[in-house]
């Protein structure tokens, strides 16, 4: 079955999960980037590099200068466990970036904690909060759904055929029609 996952669904999904992917625009182009994130409150809490630096100039990474440039975004966060069992949410928002130091530090201590004090990356180490860009992303609109095999008496007509089982795989390459030839 295929279906849309309420509300705390949705919440415990980006509760559970330490990346997701942000898609943002930047000079008419569109990217979606993986990040690693929290989610408290109901909000994305997000960090980026400003960037690489070139004679002593900063010059802002991709994510940081589209998502200054187009403050909308996209956000989203699956879990796939086969083709017939996955969830995905998928958040549109806003880009707001933290400028005050509690708050940078709030929002890097609830991307730790979600990590689980698990692996950082090395930029992250390297850097101070100040030399962080942490930011938020305020929903306007989320959305979650979801497939399920078990579920399919549940699925809304008309219902087609279950694909095979995953007892009984789908031979590959599929037997040749002898009577095509």
């Amino acid at each position: 079955m295929y279906g849309e996952l309420k509300s705390s669904e949705i919440d415990a999904l980006m509760e559970r999960n330490r990346y997701g992917r942000i898609g943002f625009s930047l000079d008419g182009e569109i990217y979606i980037l993986p990040i690693n994130y929290a989610f408290a409150g109901g909000v994305v809490y997000g960090q980026a590099t400003e960037g690489s630096h070139f004679a002593g100039i900063a010059t802002n990474g991709t994510k940081v200068r589209g998502m200054r440039q187009n403050e909308a975004v996209a956000f989203e966060v699956d879990e796939i466990e086969n083709p017939t069992h996955w969830r995905s949410v998928l958040l549109h928002g806003r880009f707001v970036e933290l400028r005050n130091r509690e708050e940078k530090r709030e929002a890097f201590a609830c991307i730790v904690a979600q990590a689980g004090g698990g692996e950082r990356s090395e930029v992250t180490w390297a850097m101070d909060l100040d030399h962080l860009v942490l930011f938020k992303i305020e929903a306007i609109r989320r959305t979650g759904r979801f497939e399920q095999r078990e579920a399919y008496e549940l699925r809304p007509l008309p219902k087609g055929p279950l694909p095979p089982a995953p007892d009984r795989p789908i031979p590959y390459p599929p037997p040749s029609d002898q009577s095509s030839q």
